[in-house]
This record gives C-alpha cells, sequence and structure tokens, in this order.
C-alpha cells in the first residue's frame, strides 16, 4: 500500500503534511496513523486529548452563549421595566392634565 502523500507543498515535510490535513479534516485517521510514525498507544493518546480539547471548547463556547443571553435577557427586564415607568408617567400627567 502506498501511503505517500502524492503532491507536499514546498517547505512542509511529508509529516508535516499529514499533520496540517488530519488537523483540518481533510485525512482520515486510519490514515493519518499509518503515516504519522507514533505507536498505536500514542495515536489512542492523541485521539482521546483531541476530543477532550474539542469537547471543552463545546463547554466554553456554550457557557459564553449562555452568558450573553443572560446579560441580553437581564438588559430585556431592565428596558421594559424603564418603558412601564415610563407609560405609567405619562398616563399619570394625561390624567392630570384631564383631572384640571
Amino acid at each position: 500500500m502506498n501511503t505517500s502523500i502524492p503532491f507536499p507543498e514546498k517547505g512542509r515535510s511529508q509529516a508535516e503534511q499529514a499533520e496540517y490535513y488530519h488537523s483540518i479534516g481533510k485525512m482520515p485517521d486510519w490514515i493519518y496513523y499509518q503515516l504519522n510514525g507514533k505507536t498505536a498507544q500514542e495515536n489512542y493518546n492523541d485521539f482521546h486529548r483531541r476530543q477532550a480539547e474539542r469537547f471543552h471548547l463545546q463547554q466554553e463556547e456554550r457557557r459564553r452563549k449562555d452568558a450573553e443571553k443572560a446579560a441580553l435577557d437581564d438588559l430585556e427586564k431592565k428596558i421594559e421595566a424603564q418603558a412601564e415607568k415610563a407609560v405609567e408617567k405619562a398616563l399619570e400627567d394625561l390624567l392630570k392634565d384631564f383631572g384640571k
């Protein structure tokens, strides 16, 4: 089986090219594992490390979105409260005008 990368980019070794293509998702794991020269245990550890990193990034993104949503909800409540006060004040002023 020929496992070489057909047209490596200038300035990059085959290992660097394999790492690049694998990191951007353009090389399947099984091909990458044959090319990278690491043991099965090292590949297994790398796989689980990358999986944990993806999970943590997803968690951080979810927390950031939740914090943004909470801030927007809080701002919306404050705006609604101010608008309610303004409407009540306008109605009171109108009632005063009609009462005179």
